[in-house]
């Protein structure tokens, strides 16, 4: 009979060790429970101002995002254009070519000319003007026939161009 005992308390006293292991780790766990909870609570809780700061921010980069993403397909969309204008330009026959520069010059030299005389010297002015300034109105009031000191050439008749 003491042979029978012997395996029951070897397996009693396992048993006692699994049961005290077990415990250990039952109140192992109840404290990382308790310490997770803890933790929770403690969280930061952030001002409402910096919590609407913080959305005002996300809601601006939401914005831009669309903003950048609209300039992005407009950019794309002017490119294509700007390309196909270089297409045709380049399709163009010498001939198409010389009269799209042509009205591209005359239309530069009617800007400037509306400039130039949006911009004519008052009465009060002309008073003040020396010897060069009285020159370079007397240039302007001839016309573009006349020949400025140091150009190579001077404008033809139009009637030399037929």
């Amino acid at each position: 009979m003491a042979e029978e005992q012997r395996p029951d308390e070897i397996e009693l006293f396992q048993l006692r060790r699994q049961v005290t292991h077990l415990e250990q780790e039952r109140r192992h766990l109840l404290q990382e429970v308790a310490d997770y909870r803890h933790k929770k609570q403690e969280d930061p809780v952030l001002p409402a101002q910096i919590e609407q700061h913080i959305q005002m921010l996300e809601q601006r980069v939401s914005e831009l995002t669309t903003q950048r993403e609209t300039l992005s397909r407009h950019l794309a969309s002017v490119s294509e254009q700007a390309r196909q204008q270089v297409l045709e330009h380049n399709s163009l026959s010498h001939e198409q070519q010389a009269r799209l520069r042509w009205r591209e010059i005359t239309m530069e030299f009617l800007r400037s000319r509306g400039m130039l005389f949006s911009n004519m010297p008052s009465p009060l002015m002309l008073e003040t003007f020396e010897a060069e300034d009285w020159a370079r109105l007397e240039q302007i009031e001839q016309g573009p026939d006349t020949v400025t000191p140091g150009s190579q050439s001077a404008l033809l008749p139009f009637s030399l161009y037929c």
